[in-house]
């Protein structure tokens, strides 16, 4: 024993040697009669589970299992000061400490390894066939098992996947997205004016979704008067014609009956004024943990119109006033691009078009390849096995606001009106309006036309008429109509306001008949927190239409903002 304890106390044993790199700072030192082993254990590509104590002593070539062992040598966990106490006297009646070499190795139990790589397996396998909720299974039951000691590679593998699964589930459970986005566009004419609208589309999880777009430059909503509500026109297009033969409609090409009332001089400025609305579908090319990439394709038709400058004066009274004879070019435009939805609340667009021109107004030239760029927001999430169930229904007040009026300007409101239509985020709805004027049931004394001293003040009031019928489609409405129209005017007589009847179309001259027509509108339907409904588009009364030997024209007598709010009934 003596013997023993003096080998210990020199030192001269004390040579561990390391059979795994996880294994370091491995310490000997004597305690008594015991030989205590301190080492770190810090888990690597490969776990270890039990550590097996041999030595050699003096000139033994052979290594010995140390038996009387005990601390930390089976079910290890990393960390680091491991101790081992090794008691030799109790495994032989003697025992010589010269040239004591300890070696220590470590072991992967087998039941263990088995469990770990059969989890891992299964995981994969569910991975691979897109099974992900099954394969997050097994891999948080490897990285949650607190008894398995999987290899840290393993580990780390599973970890990674696990998060590549959440965020599959995430993709693969996420709803679809109903975005409203503004867009701008190029001009689709030589010298026309950069156009901006709105676009709003269905962005699917899966399958294909769908979009709609209009937009147009200011011109487009400028209200341009009709020239033919002034000059000598043909009774079956509409258009003024050149009385006098020299190639320009001026003031010597004013009906004669009204040649005391108005009197034309063009002033030599035109503008362009383009829309264009369309339609296609959206499908997902790829999708992230930030966001989800689609491709977007359809096709739009829109027009270009010319309009022109005249000085326009009315017994006595000036003003210019832009004018048109309805001239378009109807093109249809092909359009292509992409949309990234980020953080799944934006959305930013981007593609191109092709106007292709249908008609061959040469006053216009349509232009070639042309690029739109978009921003946009989330509107409404939706779960598809809940909401393309049915479509809503809607009720909404409605009116119409006239972009001109007189001092009064309610006068010219259409106050009373409704709407009423369904309303879907990927179907095809209908819709039916009407909206009436109050002076239509009764509005200003007539009678002053018939004289001949009075001038015109400038101001007028306008009594309208709508009722329209249309379609619904994503967030926009468009349809069409009849309308009826009268224009009451202010005149001095002798000094005097008053009011009357504006006169033009009769065949004396002296007498009003009122405008009765087509009408067209178009807008949006904004459904907010599911039952909201906000509405607001544009309506063309005296909507005429024409195309003779390849030519087009277009015209409305003015232009009417309309507004709206009302409830959704049916589902979110």
């Amino acid at each position: 024993m003596n013997y023993f304890k003096s080998y210990l106390t020199a030192g001269l044993f004390l040579l561990p040697f390391i059979a795994h790199s996880q294994i370091s700072n491995v310490q000997v030192a004597a305690e008594g009669e015991q030989i205590v082993i301190t080492y770190d254990y810090a888990a690597q590509s490969e776990s270890i589970d039990n550590i097996t104590v041999t030595y050699t002593t003096g000139d033994e070539t052979e290594s010995k299992e140390a038996v009387q062992v005990t601390g930390d040598i089976r079910d290890l966990t990393p960390g680091t000061g491991k101790r081992i106490v090794w008691s030799p006297l109790s495994e032989m009646t003697t025992f010589s400490a010269e040239n004591l070499v300890i070696n220590l190795t470590g072991e992967r139990d087998k039941d263990k390894q088995e469990q770990c790589e059969n989890s891992l397996k299964l995981a994969d396998q569910f991975f691979a066939a897109g099974d992900y909720e099954s394969a997050g299974i097994y891999y948080r039951e490897m990285i949650d098992c607190t008894t398995c000691n999987c290899n840290p590679g393993d580990i780390l593998h599973a970890t990674d996947q696990l998060r590549l699964v959440e965020i599959n589930l995430k993709i693969k459970n996420e709803k679809d997205k109903v975005n409203i986005a503004y867009l701008f566009d190029m001009a689709t004419a030589e010298d026309g004016g950069s156009m901006h609208g709105i676009s709003a589309f269905l962005l699917r999880n899966e399958g294909v979704g769908a979009y709609a777009s209009f937009r147009s430059n200011k011109n487009f909503y400028s209200n341009a008067r009709r020239l033919s509500y002034y000059d000598s026109t043909d009774d079956d297009t509409d258009t003024p014609l050149d009385l006098d033969g020299n190639g320009l409609i001026d003031e010597n090409d004013v009906d004669p009956r009204f040649k005391s009332k108005y009197a034309l001089t063009p002033l030599g400025n035109t503008r362009i004024s383009s829309w264009l609305f369309s339609t296609g579908i959206t499908h997902k090319l790829l999708h992230s943990e930030y966001g989800a990439g689609f491709i977007y394709g359809g096709i739009g038709i829109g027009a270009n119109g010319i309009d022109a400058e005249y000085s326009v004066s009315e017994t006595g009274y000036v003003e210019n006033k832009w004018l048109t004879n309805g001239t378009k070019n109807l093109f249809l435009s092909p359009e292509v691009g992409v949309i990234a939805n980020v953080y799944d609340y934006f959305s930013v667009m981007a593609g191109i078009k092709y106007p292709i021109s249908l008609t061959s107004n040469e006053a216009i030239k349509t232009k070639g390849l042309s690029a739109m760029l978009g921003v946009g927001v989330k509107l409404k999430s939706i779960a598809p096995q809940d909401g393309y169930s049915r479509a809503g229904t809607y009720l909404a007040y409605v009116l119409d606001l006239p972009g001109k009026a007189g001092p009064d300007r309610l006068k010219s409101t259409n106050i009373i009106g409704l709407s009423v239509g369904t309303l879907s985020y990927h179907k095809m709805g209908v819709y039916l309006s009407a909206r009436v004027n109050p002076l239509l049931l009764g509005g200003y004394e007539s009678g002053i036309a018939t004289t001949q001293n009075y001038t015109y003040t400038g101001v007028s009031d306008y009594a309208n008429g709508f009722v329209t019928a249309g379609f619904t489609w994503m967030y926009f409405y468009a349809g069409i109509g009849l309308s009826y129209q009268r224009e009451y005017k202010q005149y001095l007589d002798g000094g005097v306001e008053k009011w009357d009847v504006s006169w033009k179309s009769s065949s004396d001259g002296t007498e009003y008949e009122p405008e009765a027509g087509f009408c067209t509108e178009f807008g949006l339907n904004l459904r907010l927190f599911d039952h909201l409904l906000l509405r607001g588009g544009v309506t063309f009364p005296g909507f005429k239409l024409n195309s003779k030997n390849n030519e087009f024209t277009m015209t409305s007598t003015r232009v009417l903002a309309s507004l709206g709010i009302g409830y959704v009934f049916g589902p979110k």
